[in-house]
Parts: structure tokens; C-alpha cells; sequence
């Protein structure tokens, strides 16, 4: 089914001749949706055939029908749907679904607020092929047209070729592919003539005769364009564009409106392809959303915003904040103190700039990109220094509780850090629940794990810091996605027909995406590793734990801090974290490990970390 939207007697005058001419050529039947706001006093959908509305007494109704059938003979079905509503667009969107072409006409002088109304609503939600006429004061003439298609290899340029090469084969005449060449250098039109040829056989009409390809040289599209409309003195351009903005551009901008005057006018036409699989799947997944999750309104989205971009800058406030987090981080976790940590996760600055990029991803918003992952990089370098300096100027920094619970992440701190963000995003758009920001970031801590990687360095732990800089790579990354995600299901989304920005978003989102699949690997095996140990070759069960607690204890200057079951190389690992006044040596650990074989019965290897502590009390007496 071909339909066509009419909304005013020069519409139909222009419009109908066009529906003809596609029912034809794709031999096809019409419907015509006659929409108007006056005559009904409730929200009504009234059909007629062709011969019952041009015998009717509505004016638009009656026009329209004599329209369409002064514009030639058709031999296919052809209705005339009449459309009163309360909210017009709305009803025509569920009207048109069953199309798989419409067609809606646009003068670009025209303030008509129903016909703007209906084609803005139209254009970015009929999921079918879409095409948009601009009327001046051509005639409509098809038969044996130069029909211009500017190409670029994108879909909807293909499927401007399909049109062009149909209504060609139907009713002679010839089309013209124009690919727009920069100078480049000598070769130029070579390559744009390779170029062409992919995009013809792309679009399946390489070996059509009607076809008659051009190369143009030109630095500025637009330019390119008009210059090859002129030469080919055509009456057809076809434009292929996606997006609303893009369509007005085309449309309105990129043809002079001396084209459109006169008796040699040109005919213009922007074609949209049908919507992929993943275009519908995403307005059902916006329209899902919108019902369910609460929209955040005009002016929150713009609080949201501009204290995300304040938030987001390098300036000495941030720098104060990254600085004093860190060192009371450090300290923390130097005294082994989850109060001190935890107190240095509420002062932490680095949250706002991780919300703000995932608010720029969903906006497509490069300068808030850019000012947060400066925020972002800037911060984690001088942190990573804070903790360095902290670890070597400590003289009794060594391994504590707290250090090593940052050491060693896993799969399960991926998905903390994504909630983490999805809930920060959430809060930070609704005053009304700021007081839950602090608990968010004591749950997605972030300084934390840069002090522990700067410690760990300092006093060589090379292990415990590869795993605290993936711990807060991972809640970077996470947190980003899970804001970007929040913000996109609260209503926030990109702006349409910014080709450019909907590039590096892609572009960023997917190396994002990347990155987690990158991160999820150790982290999983980590998860498994210990999977595994609990349920498998270990069995790590509270006796078995209890016996290793008792085999350290056999020794009164030992005592056993934490106990890791690890997965290295394929195979299970048992490490040790244990205080005592001097090392543990090769045969007392030779002995732990003989007894543990006897008591589990199968292969292990053993590793034991001593955490050194001297205390001598001093009295009166000495």
C-alpha cells in the first residue's frame, strides 16, 4: 500500500499526480489521508471511494478526489481516508502504519501549522519509505524525465536509486547518480568513479541501461548539486537524508528556490529508506520507556545539565578535592581503617565527571566530552601520584586488609559499578533524590582503588596494582554506560540529524563497549577461579578454612589476616596474608602446604605473604 497525506487543495494539486505515478510504477494500491480540522466534532476516521468523495458535499474531500482523477487513469484499488482528531498526528501515525511507501508534500514559505505539524511527526516515526516533496510551481512530469540522484552510500541514497531507476523503467527517460568528488589530487575522478561503481552495485543497478553515472568535482556538496542541476537541465531530484534537521536542510537549503519557479521548475523530493530492524527496535524500546520510567522535565534537564558541566571542569576546586580524597584514601588504607576509606569516597570528586560523559555520549556532546575526560584523566594522574608519594614517604606502608580487598576485583564489581551508575544518574536528575548520592558514591568507589595502585607501586606490589587499576578502569568504564544508559531511559537523548556527533558517539560507545567486553574477561576468570574453588578442586568449606586457620596458629607469632583462593595458569592457588614479627621461611611454608595436601587430596600451589609487625611494650620498669 502507496499512501499520500493531503491536508489543503495545492497539496493535492501536486501530490496526487505523484501517487499515481508510484502506485503505478510499483503496481501498487493507494490510499489518500484526507486530514482536516474543521467539520467533525469528535475524533472520527471516515472512508470513501473515489467515486463517493468527489460526489461529496466536503470541500477538501471533494477536491481531492477530482484531483486525483484528473490526474490520469489508475487500474489498481484507490480510498480516500477523511481524518478528524483532537491530536491529528497521533492518529494519522497509527493510520499509516500499514504503508509501505507515503508521500507528503511541504512548501518551503508555507506556515501552515498543520501540515508542519503532521510532517514533523510523520518524518521521525513512520516506519516505512518516506517521501517529501517540495511544491513550487512545477508541473508533474514523469515521462521521459533526467531524474538527479546525488550519492554518498548511504541507505537512503540507495534507496533514492531504486525510486529513480523504477519510475525510469516505467516511464522512460534516465537517471543520473552524481557522486560528489573533493580535489584530492589527480586521480580524483578516478576514485570517484570506483566509488560510484561500489554504491550502483550496492544498490543493485550497475548494469541498468537507464543509468548514466556522473563524477563532479566540487570542495562544497551543496555547490556540486546545484552546478549538475543546472547542466542536466532535469525536472526530478531525488535527495536521500535520514534524519528531521536533515531533511529541511536538504530539502530547504541545499536547492535555491529559483529552481522551484517557473515553467522549467524542478521537482524536488528527499527520500528516506524504511526503518531497519534496530531503528524499530529502538522507538518501541523510547516509547516503552517513556511510558514507564518518569521523563525528566524541560527544566530539570536543564539543571541536570548545567551542573554536570560545572561539575565537570579541571579547575582548583577539583584538584583541592582529588587531592585530599586521595591522601585521607591513602591514609586509610595504610591503617587498615574502612571508616577513614569510606570517608574519602563521600569527598571524592570524580563522579560528577563520570555522569557527565555519559550524559555527553547520549547527547552527542563533544565539548562536555571533552572537559569530562580531561576531569577524568587529569584526576586519576593525580591521585596515582598522591598515593606513589604517600607509599614511599610511609615508612611502615606494607600490606593491609583493605589494600588487598582492592587488589584482587571480579565480575561482580562490573555490575556494581553499572547499577552505581544507572542509580547516580537517576539521582542527579531529580533533586528530590540527591540526599541518596553520597551512598552511591561510597558503592561505586573510585578514589580508593587509584591510592591502592599508587601504594602498591611504591612498595613494589606490582600484582595488587595491576588489580586496583583495573578494579577503577572497570568502575570508569561501567559507570559511564550505566549513567549514559539512566540518562537515555529518563528522556534525555540525542538531538536529530547531527550526523556528526551520532559518529563519535558510535564511535565512542562502541570502544566503551570494548573496553567492558576487554574487562569482563580476567574479570570472569577471577570469578570462576573462585567458583571453582568453592565448588570444586578445594572444596573451600568452613572446616577447611577453620584447619588453615589452625595450621597458622601453630606458630604463636603468626596470625593469619585473610585467606585467597585463586585460579593461576589453570590451576587453584591458596594464598596467604599473615602477620608476624619475621618472614615465614621455605620450611614452615613447605610444611602448611604438606599438611593442606593431605587434608584437600589433589594439587595446589601455595603462596604465603607476610605482613611484618614489631610491638614491644615499654613501662616504668625499663
Amino acid at each position: 500500500m502507496i499512501g499520500a497525506v493531503i491536508t489543503d487543495e495545492r497539496e493535492a494539486q501536486y501530490l496526487l499526480p505523484w501517487l499515481r505515478f508510484y502506485g503505478e510504477a510499483f503496481e501498487s494500491a493507494v490510499i489518500i489521508y484526507c486530514v482536516t480540522e474543521h467539520g467533525l466534532s469528535e475524533d472520527r476516521i471516515e472512508e470513501y471511494s473515489l467515486g463517493e468523495a468527489a460526489a461529496s458535499d466536503k470541500p477538501l474531500l471533494n477536491s481531492t478526489a477530482k484531483a486525483f482523477q484528473e490526474a490520469g487513469s489508475f487500474h489498481f484499488d484507490a480510498k480516500i481516508v477523511r481524518i478528524k482528531a483532537q491530536s491529528l498526528a497521533e492518529l494519522l501515525v497509527q493510520q499509516v502504519e500499514g504503508c509501505k511507501k507515503l508521500l507528503i508534500a511541504k512548501e518551503s514559505k508555507s506556515k501552515d501549522e498543520l501540515s508542519t505539524q503532521l510532517a514533523e511527526s510523520l518524518i521521525p516515526r513512520f516506519q516505512g519509505e518516506l517521501l517529501l516533496f517540495r511544491v513550487g510551481d512545477q508541473e508533474v512530469r514523469v515521462e521521459d524525465s533526467t531524474i538527479v540522484i546525488p550519492v554518498s552510500g548511504g541507505p537512503h541514497a540507495i534507496t533514492a536509486l531504486q525510486h529513480g531507476v523504477k519510475l525510469v523503467e516505467k516511464y522512460g527517460g534516465e537517471v543520473v547518480p552524481v557522486y560528489i568528488q573533493t580535489q584530492i589530487g589527480e586521480f580524483a575522478v578516478e576514485v570517484g568513479e570506483r566509488q560510484l561503481q561500489k554504491i550502483l552495485k550496492q544498490a543493485g543497478v550497475s548494469e541498468r541501461e537507464c543509468i548514466r553515472p556522473r563524477v563532479v568535482l566540487s570542495e562544497n556538496i551543496k555547490d556540486g548539486i546545484v552546478r549538475v542541476v543546472e547542466q542536466e537541465k532535469c525536472t526530478l531530484v531525488f535527495i536521500g537524508a535520514s534524519e528531521v534537521s536533515g531533511v529541511r536542510k536538504l530539502l530547504f537549503k541545499t536547492i535555491p528556490d529559483h529552481f522551484l519557479e517557473g515553467s522549467d521548475a524542478t521537482n524536488i523530493a528527499v527520500i528516506r529508506s524504511a526503518f531497519t530492524l534496530v531503528k524499530r527496535s529502538k522507538l518501541l524500546l523510547e516509547y516503552w520507556l517513556d511510558l514507564t520510567v518518569p521523563q525528566l522535565e524541560r527544566e530539570d534537564r536543564i539543571a541536570l545539565y548545567e551542573n554536570l558541566q560545572k561539575g565537570s571542569n579541571w579547575n582548583f576546586d577539583f584538584l583541592a578535592l582529588i587531592g585530599l580524597s586521595t591522601a585521607i584514601a591513602a591514609f586509610g588504607l595504610l591503617q587498615n581503617s574502612a571508616a577513614v576509606v569510606i570517608g574519602a569516597m563521600l569527598v571524592a570528586p570524580l563522579m560528577m565527571p563520570l555522569l557527565g560523559s555519559g550524559l555527553a555520549l547520549i547527547q552527542g556532546n563533544l565539548p562536555l566530552a571533552k572537559s569530562s575526560s580531561k576531569s577524568i584523566g587529569l584526576g586519576f594522574l593525580s591521585a596515582l601520584m598522591i598515593g606513589v608519594v604517600i607509599g614511599y614517604i610511609v615508612p611502615t606502608a606494607q600490606l593491609t586488609e583493605e589494600l588487598l580487598a582492592r587488589g584482587s576485583p571480579n565480575l561482580l564489581d562490573l555490575f556494581v559499578a553499572i547499577l552505581s551508575g544507572i542509580a547516580a544518574a537517576y539521582c542527579v536528575g531529580r533533586p528530590t533524590l540527591s540526599a541518596a548520592l553520597p551512598g552511591v558514591a561510597i558503592a561505586a568507589a573510585l578514589v580508593p582503588p587509584i591510592a591502592t595502585t599508587g601504594i602498591a607501586i611504591a612498595i613494589h606490589e606490582w600484582e595488587i596494582a595491576r588489580g586496583a587499576a583495573t578494579l577503577f578502569g572497570t568502575n570508569v568504564v561501567a559507570i559511564v554506560l550505566g549513567a549514559a544508559m539512566s540518562f537515555y531511559a529518563g528522556g534525555v537523548r540525542a538531538r536529530s540529524g547531527d550526523e556528526e556527533g551520532a559518529r563519535w558517539v558510535r564511535r565512542t560507545f562502541s570502544t566503551l563497549l570494548i573496553f567492558t567486553i576487554a574487562l569482563s574477561i580476567p574479570l570472569g576468570l577471577s570469578l570462576y577461579s573462585r567458583f571453582q574453588i568453592w565448588h570444586g578442586a578445594l572444596d573451600f568449606t568452613q572446616a577447611n578454612q577453620r584447619f588453615i586457620r589452625q595450621l597458622i596458629a601453630e606458630s604463636d607469632q603468626h596470625t593469619l589476616r585473610e585467606i585467597q583462593f585463586l585460579q593461576r595458569k589453570g590451576e587453584p592457588s591458596i594464598q596467604l596474608f599473615v602477620e608476624s614479627k619475621e618472614p615465614i621461611g621455605s620450611a614452615e611454608v613447605e610444611r602448611i602446604g604438606k599438611k593442606l595436601k593431605e587434608r584437600l587430596k589433589t594439587s595446589f600451589s601455595l603462596e604465603i605473604r607476610t605482613i611484618l609487625r614489631n610491638r614491644q611494650d615499654f613501662t616504668e620498669d625499663h
